[in-house]
């Protein structure tokens, strides 16, 4: 079997979707999703999504601090180095696919899957 990795979640943008460049000049939009964890906590998770070129400008374009959106897409896991010398971890989901999710005749928008790795060219 070969080795997965692919997430589906569902949930709440916290703010309004931002597009910007990055310096390699690639479209980027990093967006916070709110997912609710399985009864009985009620509790929440705070996910990071990000979407890149045509993807990236629709989803700034169409969607709007809490609507529910649906995200498709891989985690990708950093390990980074701050200006103060600490060291970091973090865990984002790189999106390929976005719908809302409570419209199942609404459009979806499905992004260019590339196997170049953008995570040099953030700024």
């Amino acid at each position: 079997m070969k080795d997965l990795n692919e997430v589906c979640i569902s949930g709440t943008l916290l703010r309004d979707p931002v597009l910007r460049r990055t310096r390699a000049d690639h479209d980027m939009c990093t967006v916070m999703v709110s997912v609710m964890r399985p009864e009985p906590s009620k509790a929440h998770d705070y996910l990071d999504v990000i979407c890149w070129e045509d993807l990236a400008a629709r989803v700034a374009q169409e969607f709007r601090a809490g609507e529910r959106i649906l995200f498709k897409g891989r985690l990708r896991k950093n390990n980074y180095t701050s200006t103060d010398g600490k060291k970091h971890i973090s865990t984002q989901i790189i999106a390929d696919y976005v719908q809302r999710p409570d419209d199942s005749q609404s459009a979806y928008y499905e992004g260019t899957r590339s196997e170049t790795s953008y995570a040099e060219n953030l700024s």
